[in-house]
């Protein structure tokens, strides 16, 4: 039934889907209150958009204040091992921290919010972890080098769905963030 729900919307002109898929280490899953918490699941639901041709965006949460080393791992195994690197709207992510939710009251009550960001609504925050705290360090530091190719990619991707050549590039710069995370976990 969902495939022909898919269809008869790709038929009306959708060309975008966009899906929180956020992790692929159930117990980040848990923790940010989502109900797939299998694995497999989140796969097969890709692979029925990718089987109708569907463009895909995938957000994704790489980044939270209390990831392990252990998920950070696990993230980057799946992503690699089901090949839905290749659709993450970000690789190396980072959670924004709202006010007024629910993890904002878990990560102030763990001494980890830090302050708050006027411009995006968010707080700052600091890792439980601090081995987990360089890893970021060094993946923020990547990411902000090539930030403005990939958003400048992304916006002719998002514009021009034709255009196979953005498409190509910004997986090339997506699996280059994915080897780049792997090389720094394995340091």
């Amino acid at each position: 039934m969902r495939q022909e729900i898919l269809k008869l919307l790709q038929q009306a002109g959708l060309s975008l889907v966009y899906c929180g898929l956020e992790s692929v280490v159930t117990s980040q899953l848990r923790r940010y209150g989502k109900r797939t918490r299998a694995v497999s699941d989140l796969v097969k639901a890709v692979k029925l958009a990718k089987d109708l041709r569907l463009k895909l965006e995938l957000g994704f949460i790489m980044f939270d204040p209390f990831v392990s080393l252990r998920e950070l791992r696990g993230n980057v195994q799946v992503l690699e091992s089901t090949g839905l690197w290749q659709d993450i709207k970000s690789i190396l992510s980072f959670l924004n921290v709202y006010s007024h939710t629910p993890y904002e009251t878990w990560v102030r009550r763990e001494n980890l919010l830090g302050e708050f960001d006027l411009d995006s609504l968010t707080y700052e925050w600091s890792y439980a972890n601090e081995t987990v705290a360089r890893i970021a360090e060094k993946c923020l530091q990547w990411r902000m080098r090539f930030h403005p190719v990939y958003s400048a990619l992304r916006h002719v991707e998002r514009t021009d769905l034709a255009s196979t050549y953005a498409d190509r590039f910004l997986r090339l710069l997506r699996y280059h963030d994915l080897m780049f995370l792997k090389t720094v976990l394995n340091e």
